[in-house]
């Protein structure tokens, strides 16, 4: 992706506020997938969402603008303020070119968050990817959107995925979303994401 300068500081936004630890801010950010790339965990967007909540409105939108200003990482910015920020009017489902292809368009109304599902607390990702198309723009939109919105009010959950998991695989909403020859694969996705990380030895 396209860097572009770092005016964060110039602008005030974190006026007095050492730029080390605003890049410390950015760490849950940079850890997220995308869904072009990357390998899709709970843990990782339940840390970076719950982390983002913790703040506040205020202090998160001041995050999630700076982290956009340097890095022009708008999907990231687009995908975390789904799960961060409660959206009455729905969040529009970005399709593109997603893999699976053959997705139920009817049935993805049924997801307001999508391409995210929440089950028990817990968000999993419905797509394994999209395929590689033109720029993808509208972070400054979205978080100007997110400005009239409110917080979600609770933490995702931090325990008992594989539990979430199995719940979502065996909804009816899921099993409407793919055809049958893609249940399977989709069903072993979302179970792989409940999966915590191995942590390596310091």
């Amino acid at each position: 992706m396209l860097a572009v300068a770092w005016v964060v500081c110039a602008s005030g936004l974190f006026l007095g506020q050492p730029d080390a630890a605003l890049e410390k801010e950015f760490e849950a950010l940079v850890k997220l997938p995308t869904l072009r790339k990357g390998e899709h965990r709970c843990e990782t967007w339940v840390a970076a969402a719950n982390h983002l909540r913790q703040m506040g409105k205020e202090k998160s939108l001041k995050v999630l603008n700076a982290y956009l200003t340097k890095s022009a990482d708008h999907e990231r910015v687009l995908l975390i303020c789904r799960l961060l920020f409660v959206n009455p009017k729905g969040w529009e489902p970005r399709l593109g070119g997603p893999r699976p292809p053959n997705i139920d368009r009817q049935a993805v109304k049924n997801y307001p968050l999508f391409p995210f599902a929440v089950s028990e607390g817990t968000p999993f990702v419905l797509v394994k990817g999209y395929a590689p198309g033109g720029k993808i723009g509208g972070g400054k939109q979205c978080l100007e959107t997110c400005a009239d919105l409110e917080l979600i009010k609770e933490d995702y959950s931090t325990k008992d995925w594989d539990k979430a998991a199995d719940k979502l695989i065996k909804s009816e909403h899921f099993l409407k979303i793919y055809p049958e020859c893609d249940r399977m694969e989709m069903a072993d996705f979302i179970r792989d994401q409940a999966k915590k990380t191995a942590k390596k030895d310091q």
